[in-house]
């Protein structure tokens, strides 16, 4: 049942955020419009059927079935998109008296009646006006009337069409400003990001977070594979600060706040440790710094017969410190035939000293220990820690400009990667769709971390309105791009070619978002665990 609970918080939470970002985006947009004095005719939060409506000063303002979007129609759009407009075009006199005469016959006041009052008036010509009649009309109205309506979008100044365009994405940014407000007052005026490149960093302390692989003579399980956060309640913010920590501290238990990263499961703890001291403490240990860090052990290997396991630390061969500019073989391959002394650091922490001799060379002329191994280093360097501690009035405006041009960044230096490898699975993997944002709102709401969901708030926020400055057609940037060619040119689009951009992107972006989806629904093994879920209930 707790599953179930779980759930059905996260879709909740989920579509409520959704909502929210979705509605304050489309209402940047709105503002703008009214503030431009153009007619809105269509304010709606959510896609699919109407739930219900309300018609106030020319618009319609209605809430949809599908909570998951929005849109704003202004005067001489097509659709919600606001892409594909109604153009001018220059119709028959005769034709355009026949439908002022028929408009006027109806007393409808073209200049002060509500546009409602006119486009219901022109759907209810359809049954009782002949096909030729009714385009006359139809043609009038979307071809003379609304082109040249004062109401119009086209026929307000480029600076107010390009605010309009641009007001979902400020609004979006300006969301995310507050979020980030809100959390890092709730979690500390800090956070840690997956490094991506070099990527440049605003009003913030940039350092690498400590991450505690180990610890020995206590229970490794309740702390081991953790990101260390505050020491004694000060977040760790330096290398060097939280090395002479660990020296002022030798043998003394430390208060440390964690982040357990374990097994997938993300949880936060505050313990009481020693991570330095006589023989080696924990993977901290001054002791261990840079040695080798044991991974897989070779069967019948050189290391295996001296008794080296998986987890274990070499530090000394022959009586030298190992380093990362030390070659093991090389030193086995010198001393063949000889005894020599090797220490390491087994799985309960203690300094075993053992003495063997090494083999006789192999074919290659050379001694294998036979393992496979990396180096001990106490400092994530692929996550940083950005820390605006000593910058609180601005910290969530530049945190937001940080993240703006982190995602730029981060895309680009996957992208790289993607060329380099020749795969599409690093930059597959630094984007996600509704369903991932949906499966990380699970996930934090499982251990109870609802102040991070204040902050994938703020990200998903932030990366909408920054993606939509795209130059893609039916995105703001699109929109933006074809207003700036237009105010080149002095020329508008002709509605043919609208209508072959505007396909053409639609389904590009459908496919696009599909793709996407189902490399997220893989990715996160949704299908099994819906099975396992519906198992559970029916069992």
């Amino acid at each position: 049942m707790e599953t179930i609970s779980n759930i059905a918080l996260s879709l909740l939470i989920f579509a409520f955020l959704i909502g929210i970002i979705v509605f304050i985006h489309e209402l940047g947009h709105f503002l703008a419009a009214k503030k431009a004095k153009i007619m809105v005719q269509e304010f709606a939060f959510g896609f699919g059927p109407k739930l219900f409506g309300k018609k106030y000063k020319g618009t319609l303002y209605r809430v949809n079935l599908f909570p998951l979007g929005g849109y704003v129609r202004m005067l001489g759009d097509q659709d919600g998109s606001s892409f594909l407009k109604y153009n001018l075009k220059k119709n028959k006199e005769e034709d355009n008296k026949y439908a002022l005469d028929l408009i006027k016959k109806n007393n409808i006041d073209l200049n002060t009646e509500d546009f409602f009052i006119i486009e219901e008036f022109v759907n209810a010509q359809a049954e009782s006006l002949a096909k030729e009649d009714y385009e006359k009309l139809q043609n009038y109205i979307y071809y003379e009337f609304i082109p040249n309506h004062p109401g119009n979008s086209d026929n307000k100044t480029f600076n107010q069409k390009f605010l309009v365009i641009v007001a979902g994405v400020i609004m979006n940014c300006i969301l995310a400003i507050v979020l980030f407000y809100v959390y890092f007052a709730g979690a500390g005026f800090f956070t840690d990001l997956r490094k991506l490149g070099d990527p440049l960093i605003v009003g913030g302390n940039v350092s690498n977070p400590p991450y505690l692989v180990e610890i020995y003579g206590t229970d490794n399980s309740l702390v081991s594979d953790s990101l260390l956060i505050k020491a004694n309640d000060q977040l760790i913010n330096s290398e060097s600060n939280f090395d002479k920590l660990l020296a002022d501290n030798y043998n003394k238990p430390i208060n440390i706040e964690l982040q357990r990263l374990a097994n997938g499961v993300s949880e936060y703890k505050n313990v009481n440790i020693v991570l330095n001291g006589d023989g080696v403490k924990s993977s901290m240990d001054m002791d261990i710094r840079g040695v080798i860090k044991v991974g897989d052990v070779i069967k019948d290997s050189l290391a295996e017969k001296i008794g080296i396991e998986k987890g274990d630390y070499i530090t000394k061969v022959f009586g030298q410190q190992v380093s990362s500019n030390m070659n093991i073989s090389d030193i086995l391959s010198a001393n063949a035939d000889k005894e020599i002394n090797l220490s390491y650091v087994n799985k309960l922490g203690e300094i075993i000293d053992t003495k063997f001799k090494v083999p006789a060379l192999d074919k290659d002329n050379k001694v294998i220990l036979g393992i496979s191994y990396s180096y001990n280093q106490p400092y994530l360097e692929s996550i940083i820690r950005v820390d605006y501690t000593d910058n609180k009035i601005f910290s969530g405006v530049s945190h937001s400009v940080n993240m703006a041009l982190y995602n730029f960044s981060g895309l680009f230096e996957l992208f790289k990667q993607s060329v380099k490898e020749r795969s599409l699975e690093p930059v597959s993997s630094g984007v996600s769709s509704i369903v991932g944002v949906s499966d990380l709102v699970y996930s934090l709401v499982k251990i109870n971390d609802f102040s991070n969901i204040i902050n994938l708030a703020a990200l998903v926020s932030l990366s909408l309105g920054v993606m939509n400055l795209l130059p893609i057609p039916l995105f703001d940037g699109g929109q933006l791009l074809f207003l700036i060619i237009e105010k080149i040119r002095k020329k508008k689009m002709s509605e043919k070619l609208q209508e072959k951009i505007s396909v053409i992107t639609f389904y590009s972006v459908i496919v696009l978002s599909i793709v996407i989806v189902l490399k997220d629904i893989f990715q996160f093994d949704f299908i099994n665990r819906i099975i396992g879920l519906f198992a559970s209930i029916f069992k």
